[in-house]
């Protein structure tokens, strides 16, 4: 969802400033065959300029190719290359924000401790917490990949039933709300009324399926997109450099 919007307005962008024509891996060509693929694909194609989601990134190999290159950081950021990358820490004081505001006391994070955008997020939820004076409550997923659709069903049941209530709760993102959401059904916990589930990335499909609707915070992330697009154009003109570009714009939806 997040590579979708930021290459809508990628998109928009060119339109706007270009026209650029767009080459797509497929995403099996990456996955089978790594930074080399990239590569071998971008020397094929005589590419300008890469924008890619990567999940661990050789930089030496990239930038071997002598190009501009943005990537969007699926687990980490990467050092020496230009990152599309949000401000996760952001994301989580602003739900401590919007919990504290409505009253709550009780806190807790559920998260995935493999992806820099979940522990970020879990340190602005936490900061903002006790700055407060209050405690939080975390949960980590132990899977060792953050795209796993399965769960501890009865660790994540007995973490639950063990917060005191009412508590308010962020997940990660919206899949791992959406697993908070199906396990309170299965102990008989009220949402919101004793667990109150925020998530991230504001993934309509997950949002509309949970009973009751799902709660979740929206990235900005078209505009994020428009903006990679104008750093781009800036790096094929040679008229700047980045190893970074974040995303700060965000606010709370439904």
């Amino acid at each position: 969802m997040i590579i979708a919007g930021l290459l809508r307005d990628i998109v928009k962008y060119s339109k706007e400033h270009g026209p650029w024509i767009f080459y797509r891996m497929p995403l099996y060509y990456r996955e089978l065959y790594g930074e080399d693929g990239v590569v071998r694909w971008a020397k094929k194609w005589k590419v300008d300029a890469i924008i890619a989601q990567l999940k661990d990134v050789d930089v030496e190999k990239l930038n071997k190719l002598n190009i501009p290159i943005i990537i969007q950081n699926y687990k980490e950021r990467a050092d020496n290359i230009c990152n599309i990358t949000g401000d996760y820490f952001k994301t989580g004081e602003m739900a401590a924000d919007f919990f504290m505001k409505r009253g709550f006391s009780h806190f807790a994070y559920y998260g995935f401790n493999d992806a820099i955008w979940s522990r970020e997020r879990a340190s602005g939820f936490r900061s903002r917490i006790e700055e407060c004076g209050y405690e939080l409550s975390i949960l980590g997923n132990s899977e060792k990949r953050s795209e796993h659709w399965s769960f501890d069903l009865p660790l994540l049941s007995r973490w639950l039933l063990s917060l005191p209530k009412p508590t308010a709760l962020l997940a990660c993102d919206d899949l791992f709300a959406s697993q908070i959401m199906e396990t309170c059904k299965i102990c008989n916990i009220a949402v919101p009324g004793e667990i109150a589930v925020l998530g991230v990335d504001n993934d309509e499909l997950l949002c509309c399926i949970s009973d009751p609707p799902l709660s979740s915070i929206v990235l900005d992330v078209e505009n994020g997109g428009y903006r990679a697009a104008e750093v781009l154009q800036q790096l094929m003109e040679e008229s700047v450099q980045c190893k970074f570009k974040r995303l700060r714009f965000f606010y709370l939806g439904k």
